[in-house]
């Protein structure tokens, strides 16, 4: 979006499975206010209208050409939002919105146990902390064992990992974080020392998006006196 290139997507559908791709004009990312979901929202040339595509569904990105209208489409796009149905722009077809992943959060917690669990263990830890639908993707991988994560005691299941371990903060993470410290609101959470040493710590690093990159389509507008 800063660069005003044209993407090329490659998409791997979570409900069915399926791989496809696509090619747009990164706008904007959506986000639903009450549940979290993700969407970037798109100029398709070819077929002349905007649509939006799950975040958790990209799984590749290409970099084309710089589109020399993009100020002209983000302008269309601001302009037409009261006429959007949250993330839809296709009409009334009934399009179902998923639930986003928490599998990678619910598994390193699963892994940080040292004691062995039962599958009942690991089914209750998965429901409390990630979504119903996380149950049908990670309880049938580790009972069958295409997810070769935990050793095998007859009922039990022990985390290959032993003992403590660290996960170091990749780029992305820091580049995540530094984009969370321009939100004024993360003064809620954190103190002025915390958040002069975060910033500190990230002074030479990029922030991962900017926030006027961001349309939340369900926001109340009576505001949020939060200072």
């Amino acid at each position: 979006m800063d660069q005003h290139k044209a993407i090329r997507l490659d998409l791997r559908s979570s409900r069915h499975g399926t791989e496809s791709a696509a090619e747009c004009i990164p706008l904007q990312v959506f986000i639903s206010t009450r549940s979290g979901r993700r969407f970037l929202c798109g100029y398709l040339r070819r077929s002349r209208r905007l649509t939006c595509f799950r975040l958790d569904a990209v799984k590749q990105v290409t970099l084309l050409e710089k589109a020399e209208d993009y100020d002209t489409l983000l302008d269309q796009l601001n302009r037409n939002r009261q006429n959007f149905w949250g993330v839809s722009f296709q009409g009334g077809e009934g399009h179902r919105l998923d639930t986003l992943s928490m599998t990678l959060q619910v598994l390193r917690h699963l892994l940080s146990v040292q004691s062995a669990l039962t599958l009942q263990d690991i089914r209750a830890r998965t429901y409390r902390e990630g979504f119903e639908e996380s149950l049908l993707s990670i309880i049938s991988k580790i009972e069958s064992g295409a997810w070769n994560l935990f050793e095998r005691d007859g009922s039990l299941y022990i985390s290959r990992l032993g003992g403590t371990f660290l996960t170091p903060l990749s780029a992305l993470e820091k580049s995540y974080l530094k984009a969370l410290l321009s939100d004024p609101r993360i003064g809620l959470f954190l103190d002025q020392d915390q958040l002069e040493a975060l910033r500190d710590m990230l002074s030479s690093v990029p922030p991962l998006w900017r926030p006027e990159q961001f349309y939340y389509y369900d926001r109340f507008t009576d505001g949020d006196p939060w200072e």
